[in-house]
């Protein structure tokens, strides 16, 4: 390949510089994705729950938030359930926050595995979730399966 810059001749140096300019434009390149890996992963961190993986508090937030600015009252429906493990302090104090941890994470798979897909489930702090469910259900299905839900837990 032969690449003459400012009335350069001599074809080994322009080789060397377009090999140049190829690693050039890989670097950036590189460095461009690379950037972009440590802000998707930033936002990871920022918005999920290191403990049980779930989305947490300030996700839940801007989901609702969200939900809430581009729904009107007739337009949909929306169900903020709480969810709070009773007596969870007795459990951290008697057997340790290891046994704790466990105990959270084991609530959150077991409810992530039959939750319905369109509903979102997030981990607020300590022993509190939140279920938005926007789905139109009547009274008693949305009681059917909230019983559902806290069978699992039990």
């Amino acid at each position: 390949m032969h690449v003459a810059l400012s009335g350069d001749t001599n074809p080994i140096l322009g080789s060397l510089i377009s090999f140049g300019c190829v690693i050039v434009i890989t670097v950036i390149y590189f460095f461009g994705k690379r950037l972009e890996n440590v802000g998707n992963d930033l936002r990871t961190l920022a918005y999920t729950d290191s403990l049980t993986g779930l989305p947490n508090r300030f996700m839940f937030n801007e989901t609702l938030a969200e939900y809430i600015k581009n729904n009107t009252p007739k337009e949909g429906h929306l169900i903020v359930v709480f969810i709070d493990l009773d007596d969870f302090k007795k459990i951290n104090d008697n057997l340790g926050h290891t046994k704790g941890d466990l105990l959270l994470q084991l609530v959150a798979e077991r409810l992530k595995g039959i939750l319905h897909k369109e509903d979102f489930f997030a981990r607020l702090s300590g022993d509190e979730f939140a279920l938005l469910i926007s789905r139109n259900l009547s009274k008693e299905e949305l009681i059917k399966y909230l019983n559902h839900l806290q069978s699992f837990i039990n």
